[in-house]
């Protein structure tokens, strides 16, 4: 069955605006919104390719008969995205969505915006493209209002330097070089979280993509700085974003957080050098600010030696040490065995491609899961020889606060914690 695209002329309304209105004209929608590149809600599912093995030939394949220049968008998940999930809460389904070829597209432009629909071969359905312009014409910016009665409810510091302390123990003992330890912070309102009002305020976040998945009440929401891999042609672009405090002075000359970076640039490094003729390292990390702190960053430019599709890229970078560790292996089965809850969505790779293979794709950090009027906040940091446990758990502090400013509970004192284990273990 061909799938052909038409576009027309739609009213410009902020992308948060144009979710909302999307969102109500069907529950499976998508937001990204991508510094210098793509700015598009979608709407609609006409094909899926959930995670699992062969995700780039599927990929391909789901766009082969469409007569246009389709995409297909989503996020995948940090363990798994190139094997088959099994759904786990709070994620649930929404992880084993994958990429979704969206039966609408709404893309903002310099002054004017487009809305195209995917449609089966033969004349477009006029009514759809009449509602969904409609519903967007209507549309208004959302409210940000902060809501009363907000409770946050983080793992206790104790528990995540707990879990620091064990992982010290074990780069003590050489079973690696580094790993990165994430947390969870659970924060409920007295009515559900609006996925539109959070990413309306995230805009002051620089340089960093804002996004968001959503299947009905379940949103996975956030702004990340962090760009896994972009892919034009045989060109290729990505970044070590590694090493974080609040001020650049804390940073710059740490040999904790250089140490740190390096592990994240140099496997990089090696990993895309097998599938380049070209790879250009920048010699000396830049300090990248984001809205409430700084990471040490170190662009990677690089030209493969043939062409290589977009998912490959990820597939052989994600995850990098930044979001893992050092060896791969096993920091992946420390930090399963030390974090409390799976970390679903959190820190996967979530973007685009199209049938060419050109696609870009980040990191999902700085994000949440909205589901109705619980969101569930993730944040992470990197371990290394000398890492200070209270120091890591202020670090992830400072990066939670970014998704809870996005929800309007930056300012709300912490409530009773979440129940769990003191070290690890899934509850």
């Amino acid at each position: 069955m061909t799938l052909r695209l038409v576009s027309v002329p739609a009213p410009v309304r902020p992308l948060e605006a144009a979710l909302g209105a999307l969102s109500a004209f069907d529950p499976m929608s998508a937001l990204l919104d991508v510094p210098g590149g793509p700015r598009v809600v979608t709407a609609g599912v006409l094909r899926r390719v959930p995670p699992g093995p062969g995700l780039a030939a599927r990929a391909k394949a789901a766009l082969a008969d469409v007569a246009g220049d389709a995409h297909l968008v989503g996020a995948l998940p940090f363990a798994s995205p190139f094997r088959e999930v099994t759904p786990e809460p709070p994620f649930d389904a929404l992880a084993a969505l994958g990429l979704v070829l969206p039966r609408l597209s709404y893309e903002l432009g310099d002054g004017c915006a487009t809305l195209t629909l995917c449609h089966a071969d033969g004349d477009p359905p006029a009514h759809v493209l009449a509602a969904a312009l409609a519903a967007i014409d209507r549309a208004r910016p959302p409210g940000a209002g902060s809501l009363l009665g907000i409770a946050v409810r983080p793992l206790p510091a104790m528990r995540y330097q707990q879990m620091v302390e064990a992982a010290l123990g074990a780069i003590g003992e050489g079973r690696l070089q580094k790993v990165v330890l994430a947390r969870r912070t659970l924060v409920t309102a007295p009515r559900p979280f609006d996925p539109a009002s959070a990413l309306s305020r995230l805009t002051d976040e620089p340089n960093a993509l804002r996004f968001c998945v959503r299947a009905g009440e379940l949103a996975f929401v956030g702004a990340s700085p962090e760009r896994l891999v972009a892919r034009t042609g045989l060109d290729v672009r990505t970044e070590a974003l590694a090493g974080s405090a609040r001020r650049s002075d804390d940073l710059v000359g740490d040999p904790k957080e250089r140490a740190e970076h390096a592990h994240v640039a140099d496997a990089i490094a090696e990993r895309l050098g097998r599938l380049c003729d070209v790879l250009e390292v920048a010699s000396t990390p830049e300090v990248r600010a984001v809205a409430r702190g700084v990471h040490l960053r170190t662009p990677v430019r690089a030209r493969l030696r043939e062409p290589v599709h977009v998912l490959d890229l990820v597939s052989a970078l994600h995850p990098t040490p930044a979001v893992a560790g050092t060896p791969n292996d096993v920091a992946l089965a420390l930090l399963s065995a030390l974090e409390p809850v799976p970390r679903g969505l959190y820190a996967g790779p979530v973007g685009y491609c199209d049938a060419r293979g050109d696609g870009d794709f980040w990191v999902a950090l700085r994000s949440g899961l909205l589901a109705g009027a619980e969101a569930h906040l993730y944040a992470g940091a990197g371990i290394v020889r000398g890492s200070d446990p209270a120091r890591e758990h202020a670090e992830t502090e400072w990066k939670l606060r970014t998704m809870l400013h996005a929800l309007g509970a930056a300012d709300a004192p912490p409530r009773t914690s979440e129940a769990a284990p003191l070290l690890g273990g899934r509850p």
